[in-house]
């Protein structure tokens, strides 16, 4: 789940799990959530994101922890700013599993691409590296799901971790 559509109890529980000492714990929470009043700001950043829907099925920080964050990108995508789309698990492997990354259009009209992974991100304005993000990009939408049939899916995983 990317840090902006995460709940605090689940980016406490990937934190955790990743082995953040706990005396950084409370700091990198509170960072991360921080980041997530970018989305509130006017006017408000468009963001466009596709999940691969096993993240809506992995149980991260216990079944009371995933209710409430498979709830909330269900709120975010009400927002017209947001746009999400899951690629489902019948789709196999696919080129988004290589790692996550960003895409951002830039208001000079510049385009920047980041990855991230265990030890660092990297982030780049560099033409190559983003055209090839941008690729990445199409390969993935090209596999997710329809805005519709997304939202039916969110809504039937937030059923399984409530009932």
């Amino acid at each position: 789940m990317p840090g902006l559509l995460q709940t605090e109890a689940y980016a406490r529980a990937t934190f955790r799990a990743a082995g953040t000492p706990l005396s950084q714990l409370d700091q990198r929470v509170a960072a991360r959530m921080q980041r997530q009043a970018v989305l509130d700001r006017d006017p408000s950043p468009r963001l466009f994101v596709v999940l691969d829907e096993m993240v809506l099925r992995r149980q991260c920080g216990g079944p009371d922890v995933m209710a409430e964050q498979v709830e909330h990108p269900l709120s975010c995508a009400e927002q017209p700013h947001i746009r999400m789309q899951i690629v489902p698990l019948s789709a196999g492997i696919y080129s988004g599993l290589a790692g996550a990354f960003i895409l951002a259009d830039l208001p000079d009209g510049s385009r920047a691409g980041c990855t991230d992974h265990q030890l660092e991100s990297q982030t780049t304005g560099q033409p190559d590296p983003v055209a090839r993000l941008a690729l990445i990009w199409d390969a993935v939408r090209a596999q997710a799901l329809p805005l519709g049939q997304s939202l039916d899916v969110l809504k039937e995983a937030a059923k399984t971790w409530t009932n």
